[in-house]
């Protein structure tokens, strides 16, 4: 029903797209968006010997991408944090 909305969305928005809007074309899929449990991401060193982790934004993983990035690397550097980085501890 997603992929019918869509379709139907295109066609309302740009008519002169129908045309060219063939369903022998159209492939589904997901664009799964790993997320975790309590919504926050995990950025920071794991249990392993030098393995940081940067995952688990869900649907925020390009908004927050500069700034988790950023944070990890002054993390792995050793340089104070521009935040408290207890909350996105892996290990939590």
């Amino acid at each position: 029903s997603r992929i019918e909305n869509l379709k139907t969305m295109v066609v309302t928005i740009y008519p002169e797209f129908k045309p060219y809007l063939n369903p022998n074309d159209i492939n589904a899929w997901a664009g799964f968006r790993p997320m975790s449990a309590d919504g926050l991401p995990y950025i920071g060193k794991t249990r392993l010997t030098n393995v940081y982790m940067n995952a688990g934004h869900g649907h925020l993983g390009w908004t927050m991408a500069s700034g988790s990035g950023r944070l990890l690397a002054d993390m792995i550097s050793n340089r104070a944090t521009a935040i408290d980085v207890a909350s996105f501890n892996p290990t939590r």
